[in-house]
């Protein structure tokens, strides 16, 4: 995914975190294919529950 591997560039991010519902089969997929680890939940004012992913940026494929 470019936008992992422009973050990845940046010096002064370590780290990329990403949320979405627990329902959403589609969107977990992606996160998990692309390394993520589940840290936590956090509530959504529009969205409700939704479950935080983060990845090191170290672990983001170079280009």
């Amino acid at each position: 995914m470019e936008f992992l591997r422009r973050t990845a560039a940046e010096p002064t991010v370590t780290t990329v975190r990403a949320s979405t519902s627990p329902d959403n089969v589609a969107s977990l997929a992606t996160i998990a294919g692309l390394g993520f680890v589940e840290v936590g939940e956090q509530w959504d004012e529009e969205n409700g529950r939704e479950v935080v992913f983060e990845v090191p940026v170290r672990r983001v494929p170079p280009t």
